[in-house]
């Protein structure tokens, strides 16, 4: 995600109603995410990365995430066959990004998103999206996702929208927080 002068605070914890129990580490209690936790750039990544670290917010150790006019994603890999699992978290916004627009090419950015990524059968992505994806792997040497679904706050579009990633369709956008959420709760 490429951002420009944000803050926000991630709080992740599995669902309690999952049927077996989330195999995501915490993020630790260290000032920087622990392992298995990395950040991953884009391939030849000119920008700054995104900063991420943990730290004290009203009594609970959380996930920072700054950036400005920087990339990076903060990954976690998971076991392929783990079975079902809800995907649960509390985040916080402290500054959005006005002139971001998820609908175009050169607004195609996000304050705050939770991305799951998963690994399809390349048979199963559409010709010139898979030629594109194995490019990105090879030059990127990361295990790049053949499709993900982001749940992304968003300053202008309405809770519930979902919409394809402008620049690609194995990406997919739901809007979970809206311009009616206030910044900083």
């Amino acid at each position: 995600m490429v951002l420009g002068g944000m803050a926000a605070m991630l709080l992740l914890a599995h669902a309690p109603q999952a049927r077996t129990p989330l195999l995501v580490s915490p993020v630790g209690m260290a000032d920087k995410p622990a392992m298995p936790w990395h950040v991953v750039g884009l391939p030849q990544q000119r920008k700054p990365f995104t900063q991420f670290s943990v730290v004290a917010l009203d009594g609970q150790r959380v996930l920072r995430i700054e950036a400005s006019s920087s990339y990076g994603n903060l990954v976690h890999a998971l076991n392929e066959d783990m079975g079902h699992h809800q995907l649960a978290w509390r985040w916080r916004l402290d500054d959005g990004i006005a002139e971001a627009d998820l609908r175009r090419k050169d607004g195609d950015d996000s304050p705050l998103k939770v991305c799951a990524l998963f690994d399809l059968a390349t048979s199963a992505v559409p010709f010139v999206e898979r030629q594109v994806l194995r490019i990105a792997r090879l030059r990127s040497g990361e295990t790049l996702p053949s499709a993900s679904i982001c749940y992304v706050w968003d300053a202008h579009l309405a809770p519930g929208t979902v919409l394809d990633n402008a620049f690609t369709r194995r990406i997919r956008f739901i809007v979970l927080r809206g311009p009616e959420t206030p910044l900083k709760t």
